[in-house]
């Protein structure tokens, strides 16, 4: 690419813009602009000379921003002992708290800085479990300056089990996946019957890395669990990439059920009786709002990042809506209650799901309850018969999925292995 286009692309005409709208960032954005193409000059100059005598294939590996925990370190963890031929390299903020336990594992880097915009022309695999613009890009705005430089295999290992129809995000042209890991027939099948562009050769059978690390040693807790809402989530932060404060998050819905059920006398009064504990995890995407709720002498409002393996392995009952995570709790063969209150909002169009695929009442792993009475009802039930699960939903749990053990991330790295072998050689 031209160096001279590269260098004097000031896009005057988002600066323009910005100003009719009467944001001042119009004013200094063509200075930032130079000095953003002034790098990219230094990146591309750079990647030449390492490209030519680059001694290790790279795989870059990745999660949320500011969090790890889930199915890229899993799978980073374990590549790095199977596979020392690999530099494996994650993606993170140095000021994530999960940062020094990865450090201790291999390589960090900082999100969206030179080096990570250096290895992502370098690297061989990118492996992400949250589709971030900035996992995907981390070239923002000036992703023009590198459109002649190749790319790496975007491999998604996803956050969890895909029950909806969510290709108007994730379909192909879109995202541009090479390979996506799926954990049971019925998400494998939801693939190639909803419009994303993908077939059979971009589908993993192998399951989820995060279940090989998963342990079954219960405290006596209710783990309270909820997924996001897309329409509550406050505007994404340029600067950090991080949701920003809702004011109007308190007035919703979604709050009042969920801050009401925490500390309802009722509930608190058996969970006391039993000596029983709980744990609220809010949904990261809401993280700005976790002290818009409000505790009490049995429930611990948990902030993020989330230790989810030790709540799994912690946790009798899981209580959720229409959260993936009671894919991880079945998976120990523990119950499940769905308080799905608001799903005419949800598919109404306040949220990113359509079309169910995996349905709770006729997948899931407990009972359904649509009301917040009878949610109270079935929680108390479930701690005075000791968190039993009715053998219906033991069944569905045993069933449900590809494999029952520990080895998803060796299936995985199978995969990948066969992936490139039978890929075409250019000549």
């Amino acid at each position: 690419m031209n160096n001279f286009r590269i260098l004097f692309d000031l896009q005057l005409k988002h600066s323009a813009k910005l100003l009719r709208g009467g944001n001042p960032k119009g004013l200094i954005y063509p200075f930032w602009s130079f000095a953003q193409s002034m790098q990219a000059l230094r990146i591309r100059s750079t990647y030449k000379k390492l490209k030519s005598d680059q001694a290790k294939p790279i795989w870059l590996y990745s999660e949320r921003i500011n969090a790890a925990g889930d199915n890229a370190e899993a799978f980073f963890e374990y590549c790095v002992k199977a596979r020392p031929d690999i530099e494996h390299i994650f993606i993170i903020n140095n000021d994530s708290p999960d940062a020094e336990r990865l450090q201790k594992l291999g390589r960090t880097v900082e999100v969206k800085s030179y080096d990570h915009k250096l290895l992502f022309l370098l690297a061989e695999k990118c492996f992400l479990s949250h589709p971030e613009v900035c996992f995907l890009n981390p070239f923002g705005s000036k992703e023009n300056c590198y459109k002649d430089l190749p790319r790496p295999d975007l491999v998604f290992l996803q956050h969890g089990i895909t029950q909806n129809d969510l290709s108007a995000w994730l379909n192909k042209e879109a995202m541009g996946f090479s390979l996506i890991v799926t954990a049971a027939q019925k998400e494998y099948d939801s693939f190639l019957d909803a419009p994303y562009g993908y077939t059979k050769e971009n589908l993993i059978k192998c399951g989820m890395p995060r279940f090989d690390k998963l342990k079954n040693s219960p405290k006596n807790k209710v783990i309270i669990m909820p997924t996001w809402r897309q329409n509550l989530a406050g505007a994404e932060n340029p600067r950090n990439n991080l949701r920003d404060y809702n004011p109007k998050f308190k007035k919703s819905e979604y709050y009042k059920f969920y801050n009401d059920l925490i500390n309802d006398d009722r509930v608190i009064e058996a969970m006391q009786d039993h000596g029983v504990s709980g744990e609220f995890y809010l949904h990261s995407s809401h993280e700005a709002q976790v002290d818009d709720f409000a505790g009490n002498s049995v429930f611990k409002i948990m902030r993020p990042p989330y230790d989810y393996n030790k709540a799994f392995a912690e946790g009798n009952l899981l209580v959720t809506d229409y959260s993936s995570v009671a894919f991880d709790f079945a998976y120990l063969e523990k119950p499940v209650l769905y308080c799905p209150f608001d799903r005419d909002s949800i598919y109404g169009g306040n949220h990113i799901s359509t079309k169910n695929y995996i349905s709770a009442e006729r997948d899931g792993f407990g009972p359904v309850v649509t009301d917040y009475e009878s949610t109270v009802t079935e929680i108390i039930k479930f701690i005075k018969n000791n968190f039993k699960m009715t053998p219906i939903y033991q069944k569905r749990a045993r069933e449900f999925y590809f494999y029952h053990d520990h080895k998803n991330c060796e299936r995985l790295l199978r995969a990948i292995e066969k992936f490139d072998r039978n890929r075409p050689t250019i000549t």
